[in-house]
């Protein structure tokens, strides 16, 4: 498996080794309001079609997001489009 590195987009990076992207976006979403004027809130890289893989860990995230956020929009997005928004926003 590639991991992404995020590296390659940005220079400030903030590493959180040893920590879980559930316990960071608690964090995040504790200091950082989501856009409430935006079309949708977050943004979930879809899996790639006839891929298997059932990505279990969204349920986690989804729940953070509703915890945090009652009222808020996810959209799917493509490989393509979710990589071009990443780099957008770095």
């Amino acid at each position: 498996m590639r991991i992404f590195q995020l590296t390659a987009f940005g220079q400030r990076v903030v590493r959180m080794d040893g920590h879980g992207v559930p316990v960071a976006l608690e964090a995040i979403l504790q200091l950082l309001p989501l856009d409430t004027y935006s079309s949708y809130q977050a943004g979930l890289m879809q899996v790639v079609p006839g891929d298997t893989t059932v990505p279990v860990i969204w349920d986690e995230y989804k729940r953070l997001l509703e915890e945090s956020h009652p009222v808020q929009r996810l959209k799917n997005l493509n490989v393509l489009n979710f990589m071009i928004k990443l780099k957008k926003l770095i």
